[in-house]
């Protein structure tokens, strides 16, 4: 893997031209980019997460359908196959999630199962999910939480744990009675759902429904589980070893927000609606845990309804992800958001590593068929830090 000139700059003071760089307002704090790879393969290759002890990606290929392990570099160590049936095999269907497990095991969700591999990718051990929602995937969604009670390993799986909850409420008792996750005991096999959607969130607010617009993200950090809700004015601390209960609330403030607009229950069939208010709404989309003290949320503004009907007349296609002015990250510090915002770099934030980076997925060139997937590697830095730091 390459190392990069790290350049120091006051990012409060100077607006930097560099396009390697994601530039921040009224904050010390900015995203350089320390490294890049590329990894050489026939189809599109997606990391899903990091092993600091082995020193590895794991990843999934786009199309064959294989589990990949990679070098920092991207060099291609291992493709295991285990789509199908048969022994050591997960089913027909793509996996959900795929992640390192706490000893080294490749945790693999489908929707009806967790099933563990060891290093040579033969089945230990599995567990089933009962699952209202089966969910179809070209790569997974994401990568397995988890987190240790009395010795168990306990996971977040089911679909509202990565999809909008939209999508499970059909009648005004769903809705009522909606939570955010089930937590499987891994080792027992014990499923129970957590987090209820609280009565003073934005979606018991009202009795419309925000399509598309009930998903969050998350993360586990030592016994708290750390939650942004789409439409959430905070992100909702969860203490994992006193059966979820809410602890504390860190508030979000966003410089820009268009706020959105419900619709009633059973509108999902008018997609002219239901396109306008996906596209148009503000709403919290990632979490990244940086280290123990700092975090990133990144957030999509919004667009007005009118610069939304000049795309549709233009006849262009576009996703709110894509809208670079629209898109921003905002930094958390000792519990409180701090000041500014920090342009997001170019391409797609995938997961936080060690070393206060972030890997990032690299644009395609839609125009031309690539044989190969590009990553780049960039840094939190604050301040005169100049400092280069390795994967571990």
């Amino acid at each position: 893997m390459k190392n990069l000139l790290l350049i120091p700059f006051c990012i409060a003071i100077l607006a930097c031209e560099n396009e390697n760089e994601a530039e921040s307002e009224a904050t010390s704090f900015t995203l350089e980019r320390v490294d890049s790879f590329q990894v050489d393969y026939l189809t599109h290759v997606r990391i899903l997460d990091y092993s600091p002890e082995e020193d590895i990606f794991l990843a999934f290929s786009e199309g064959d359908d294989n589990f990949i392990e990679l070098d920092p570099n991207g060099k291609i160590l291992k493709t295991v196959n285990r789509k199908g049936e048969g022994p050591d095999t997960f089913g027909a269907r793509n996996p959900v999630a795929l992640s390192f497990g706490p000893h080294g095991e490749r945790m693999v969700q489908t929707s009806f199962q967790l099933i563990s591999y060891d290093q040579d990718y033969q089945q230990t051990h599995k567990s089933g999910i009962r699952n209202m929602l089966p969910v179809r995937a070209n790569v997974p969604l994401g990568k397995n939480q988890f987190f240790n009670l009395d010795g168990d390993y306990h996971y977040l799986v089911g679909p509202s744990t990565y999809l909008s909850n939209h999508a499970l409420i059909h009648d005004e008792e769903g809705r009522d009675t909606l939570q955010n996750f089930l937590v499987l005991n891994f080792e027992t096999g014990a499923l129970q759902s957590a987090v209820p959607y609280g009565p003073e969130g934005v979606y018991k607010e009202t009795d419309h429904i925000y399509y598309n617009l009930m998903g969050k993200s998350y993360f586990i950090q030592d016994d708290e589980l750390f939650v942004a809700q789409n439409l959430g004015s905070s992100i909702q601390v969860y203490d994992l070893k006193n059966d979820f209960k809410l602890s504390r609330q860190i508030p979000i403030s966003h410089k820009n927000w268009k706020k959105a607009t419900p619709l009633p229950l059973g509108s999902n069939s008018d997609m002219d609606k239901v396109n306008a208010i996906f596209h148009t709404s503000g709403r919290n989309k990632s979490l990244y845990p940086i280290n123990e003290n700092t975090f990133l949320l990144s957030y999509y503004t919004g667009i007005s309804q009118s610069k939304y009907e000049t795309f549709r007349s233009e006849g262009t296609s576009f996703m709110p992800k894509n809208l670079r002015d629209e898109n921003k990250l905002l930094i958390f510090k000792d519990g409180k958001q701090l000041e500014g915002e920090i342009d997001l770099p170019s391409g797609t934030m995938l997961f936080s590593l060690p070393g206060d980076r972030l890997l990032v997925l690299d644009e395609a060139n839609e125009d031309v068929e690539e044989e190969f997937t590009k990553y780049s590697i960039y840094q939190l830095k604050e301040g005169n830090a100049t400092s280069s730091q390795s994967f571990q």
